[in-house]
């Protein structure tokens, strides 16, 4: 009670109360600024700490990956450089193998396609005629009818070297040899009523196609003969018309 009695009468007071604040702020202060300063202290030492642990880290880990590059494949390059060195004493023989060795892995590469020309004359020598007609120096059959073929390449710029092909049966054989340069048409008259293709070839590219079979027929009524009349037409496409170029014996 004493003890309360002599506090109340410090607090009571103001000039005491004022001195004793005093007294308490000069006590606190001796106290609280070396531990302020011991905390600092342990928070700089822990931050340098930390930073050298994740530079150490990071140096190791680089090495880790260095031991892992120079194990996968440094060190085995190294062990067969010394191997193939060793045997070539060893050996003498394995000097000259090691060469070949290395030229059966190379690729070799197919030896190119002769780049296409247009000829300048037809197969048989004769110049191409100026417009669309037949070629000298062909043999002609299958004249002795009345039917009409007419091939029109007026929808194609290439010019084309054409041949009307008999097909009936297993016999194939060459008729009628033409040329027809582009945006022209051309008129096989007095053809042999049969079955027969269109063979052609794009002067432009030098590819073969041909066409459809298709049949030629004639019939006698009251002494008028009905004949057939056949028109192809050659479209210009990206990948050529027709149907792809059989091989044959006989000469295009």
């Amino acid at each position: 009670m004493q003890a309360l009695n002599d506090s109340f009468a410090v607090l009571d007071d103001p000039r005491s109360r004022a001195e004793h604040d005093q007294w308490i702020a000069v006590h606190e202060k001796d106290f609280f600024g070396p531990l302020k300063a011991f905390v600092s202290t342990v928070r700089a030492r822990a931050a340098l700490f930390c930073q050298r642990a994740a530079s150490a880290l990071s140096v190791e880990r680089h090495r880790s990956r260095w031991r892992e590059f120079v194990s996968a494949w440094v060190a085995p390059a190294g062990l067969m450089a010394i191997l193939l060195w060793g045997l070539s004493f060893a050996f003498p023989w394995f000097k000259s193998v090691l060469p070949s060795l290395g030229a059966s892995r190379r690729e070799v590469s197919p030896p190119a396609a002769p780049a296409y020309e247009r000829p300048r004359t037809a197969p048989n020598g004769t110049p191409w005629p100026r417009n669309a007609a037949e070629i000298s120096g062909y043999p002609v059959d299958r004249n002795d009818g009345k039917s009409e073929v007419t091939v029109e390449n007026s929808r194609n710029a290439a010019d084309v070297f054409v041949t009307l092909v008999s097909v009936d049966g297993s016999a194939v054989a060459p008729v009628r040899h033409f040329y027809i340069p582009g945006r022209q048409t051309y008129q096989c008259k007095n053809v042999r009523p049969g079955k027969y293709e269109v063979w052609y070839q794009d002067l432009s590219t030098g590819s073969l196609k041909r066409s459809a079979p298709f049949e030629l027929a004639e019939t006698s009524t009251d002494g008028t003969v009905n004949f057939s009349i056949m028109r192809i037409i050659l479209y210009k496409v990206a990948d050529g018309n027709g149907l792809p170029f059989p091989t044959v014996d006989s000469e295009f």
